[in-house]
């Protein structure tokens, strides 16, 4: 088994507390002390030069992340497909109302 290094380089620290420092200022300035949601993901991963997706740290690969995309396979929606349908066959078979399914995703 091969060790790997987890742990971020200076750089990648740096990014992190100026992003973290940003976040937590905005937070501070809102009327509620909070943000929604949708706000902090936009500066998590939009910020010119700090959000992950605007950063110039490596983003898949060796030396950046996994690619966990769906995309990358049809073995994902087969198997949510295929349990799926054994789930809503087994409501049916119970008579129970028909469910609805909802997908949550970005």
């Amino acid at each position: 088994m091969h060790e790997t290094n987890l742990a971020p380089d200076d750089a990648a620290l740096e990014r992190s507390r100026a992003l973290t420092t940003l976040i937590r200022a905005e937070i501070a300035e809102a009327d509620s002390n909070a943000i929604p949601f949708d706000r902090f993901m936009a500066l998590a991963l939009y910020t010119p030069e700090l959000g992950y997706y605007q950063s110039d740290a490596p983003k898949f690969g060796e030396a950046g992340d996994f690619v966990t995309a769906p995309e990358a396979s049809p073995l994902f929606s087969r198997c949510l497909a295929h349990q799926t349908e054994q789930v809503l066959s087994i409501l049916a078979q119970g008579n129970l109302p028909q469910g609805d399914i909802l997908e949550v995703g970005a």
